[in-house]
């Protein structure tokens, strides 16, 4: 439903307010016709549309049919705002409707097409398709062992261009074929290429049926703005666990056992991620080093590189 009422929350203009309007924001009159979102609505395929305004008695009757509607319904319901336009515009209940005559915006049912209600539409197209998987499966051959015996949660966090997500993936991909079953959550913020970069990765002998986890066991930090984001979860971290984090950050008072990473400038950092996990694998032992490689070697682009 389309509640207008002249203008916005706090008295600027808006697409609907009339011409010549007095508002925060067109003080000396608003100039643009206001848009026909009825007529807007109806075109791009709304299946029930109307136009009343709130001093109508037969409005509740005009919601009734529109929720009862199959498919998109809007009602474009006009009244006064007593808060704004009211008072700085003179305007009463006779001038509203005059407004709408003048501008041609009839009332009542505008239009009424039947149209199948989208989710009632989307189960019939898909009907023959339950139970089968929306895209085709390309499983991993389990050819190695591991160590786990129930489930590690691992935070990797680091700098955008550092590989975060791509290196995770290939841990990933090395624990399946280790016969593990995996889980990752990536997060970056919406300033793609820039800021931190995180993967929350889950390794596990059984299923994993919760995908989220309030306390990692295992930690890799590359960068400052890595640490920075993760800084809440490095506090949590017990002697149980363990942190592997780029030297430079150091030191660092948790009782966690920390290793650190001495990367000294003379690794690409585009690589970083990818030595760090590696050097995750070699100290902790949860799949061999042979699953990391395979699965690396997967992967064309950086199947010919050097790290270092």
């Amino acid at each position: 439903f389309n509640n207008l009422n002249y203008g916005m929350t706090g008295g600027e203009h808006s697409a609907t307010t009339p011409q010549g309007a007095n508002t925060v924001t067109t003080r000396y009159g608003h100039l643009e016709r206001p848009m026909d979102i009825c007529a807007t609505v109806a075109v791009n395929g709304a299946s029930f549309v109307a136009r009343s305004t709130s001093f109508e008695r037969h409005l509740p009757d005009l919601i009734t049919q529109a929720i009862s509607n199959e498919g998109f319904s809007l009602i474009d319901i006009w009244e006064l705002c007593t808060a704004y336009y009211v008072p700085n515009n003179r305007f009463s209940k006779k001038a509203l409707e005059q407004s709408l005559d003048e501008l041609g915006f009839t009332q009542g049912i505008l239009h009424q097409d039947k149209q199948p209600e989208y989710a009632n539409a989307y189960r019939t197209a898909v009907a023959d398709r339950l139970g089968l998987a929306s895209l085709p499966a390309h499983p991993l051959p389990s050819k190695y062992t591991h160590n786990i015996a129930t489930r590690i949660n691992c935070i990797i966090a680091g700098s955008a261009g550092q590989r975060i997500g791509t290196s995770a993936g290939i841990f990933c991909r090395a624990a399946v074929l280790s016969g593990l079953w995996v889980s990752q959550q990536n997060d970056y913020p919406v300033t793609v290429r820039s800021g931190y970069s995180l993967s929350e990765v889950i390794l596990s002998a059984e299923k994993i049926h919760y995908t989220g986890f309030e306390k990692p066991d295992l930690m890799v930090v590359l960068s400052e703005e890595g640490l920075e984001k993760v800084a809440s979860y490095i506090g949590q971290l017990t002697e149980q666990d363990t942190l592997f984090i780029n030297a430079s950050l150091l030191p660092l008072e948790i009782p966690a056992k920390v290793i650190g990473l001495d990367f000294k400038g003379k690794v690409n950092k585009h690589k970083r991620s990818l030595l760090a996990l590696e050097e995750v694998l070699l100290h902790s032992k949860i799949f061999p080093i042979e699953a990391w490689k395979e699965a690396i070697s997967m992967r064309e682009k950086l199947a010919g590189e050097k790290f270092a």
